[in-house]
């Protein structure tokens, strides 16, 4: 039965192919129109196809936007990566500008005039100086100096905002316990030396002690 089916479809395609191949567009459009409201059809249903294997390739192909691709302002980045320093605004900054700021906002380096904008925008905490904070960042290992005043976010900048931004919480214990490590040798070097000093002190009073006494 269904082959039957298939040959009265091919029957009547080829039937329909002859009858409008001779006729200009117009008179088919009047032929068909025509013939599907003798057919009791108002219009054509839809047929659904499987998409191509080079479409579907071509979607494999495609990768989905990265997190901070679909942001479109700073300080969305900003709450995104929190930074915890001016340094790490500063990196943050530059990533933005280079990597998915607007076109029109687009640069590959960066300066102070450029932090202090974005820093505000961002609403994060100025630093009281800011001309230093790319200076330092630089020294951090961050950026690499392009021009007078102007600098370029390296590749351990890139990887700091992109890979270690927002910093993990055993990151911050590990910082918080190194500084607590640091306070305590810090005092215990101070307590040292004023002990060190107190029997200097001692020392250097006994022999007027010890002369007095033999008086």
């Amino acid at each position: 039965m269904a082959q039957a089916d298939g040959d009265a479809e091919i029957r009547a395609l080829k039937a329909v192919y002859d009858a409008l191949e001779p006729l200009d567009d117009e008179a088919r459009n009047r032929v068909v129109d025509y013939t599907l409201k003798r057919l009791g059809m108002r219009e054509l249903p839809p047929i659904s196809t499987a998409p191509s294997p080079a479409s579907v390739a071509a979607d494999e192909r495609e990768e989905p936007l990265g997190k901070d691709q679909r942001l479109t302002d700073i300080r969305s980045l900003k709450e995104t990566k929190d930074p915890g320093s001016a340094i790490d605004m500063a990196a943050v900054v530059a990533y933005y500008l280079a990597e998915i700021s607007p076109e029109d906002e687009r640069k590959e380096t960066v300066n102070s005039a450029d932090l202090e904008k974005y820093f505000k925008q961002a609403q994060f905490p100025l630093p009281s100086r800011m001309s230093n904070t790319l200076a330092n960042a630089a020294k951090a290992g961050y950026f690499d100096s392009a021009a007078r005043g102007e600098y370029r976010l390296n590749p351990v900048g890139h990887n700091l905002v992109t890979q270690n931004l927002p910093r993990s919480s055993a990151q911050g214990q590990r910082k918080t316990s190194t500084r607590k490590r640091s306070a305590t040798r810090s005092r215990a070097k101070k307590k040292t030396a004023t002990t060190g000093r107190k029997r200097k002190t001692a020392s250097k009073a006994s022999p007027r002690r010890r002369t007095r006494q033999s008086a």
